[in-house]
């Protein structure tokens, strides 16, 4: 009868060794991660947009550099603006003017794409006046849009 009780005892000793093992690991690779990573989402936030009328948008990152660019129209043109952030997001400068159109259906669908050396490429849809025919635009940044 002794000698049934020994596999019994191994079994609990493995056991007990294993979960051991186990919340250690986790203690050691898992429990620090989700503490400090914020669950959720932050506050809403705006861009600084002042007094236009931002229409479609299109946002691109790459490590601290986030670009946000999008169109606005007025009364008899639409423009096509850039926002900033060098902070992740944190913050944004003032939208800076990429191309303006005399027409105000004849500029659209922004995009923006950011190279691994921090150059910003952004590009659009024009209508060309003299065919009225839409042309593919762009604009790049060699220096992270500064």
């Amino acid at each position: 009868m002794a000698g049934a009780r020994v596999p019994v005892l191994r079994r609990v000793c493995h056991f007990v060794l294993f979960f051991g093992v186990w919340a250690l690991l986790h203690v050691l690779f898992f429990a620090g991660d989700t503490a400090a990573e914020p669950a959720g989402w932050e506050s809403a936030r705006q861009l600084p947009t002042e007094s236009l009328t931002p229409d479609s948008y299109h946002v691109a990152q790459n490590a601290g550099l986030v670009v946000v660019v999008f169109e606005s129209r007025s009364e008899s043109a639409r423009s096509l603006f850039a926002s900033l952030s060098y902070d992740g997001g944190g913050s944004f400068f003032p939208p800076q003017k990429i191309s303006e159109s005399g027409q105000i259906d004849a500029l659209a669908y922004p995009r923006a794409a950011i190279g691994a050396d921090g150059s910003i490429l952004v590009s659009w849809q024009q209508l060309n006046r003299d065919d009225l025919k839409y042309r593919i635009c762009y604009s790049f940044s060699r220096d992270r849009g500064g």
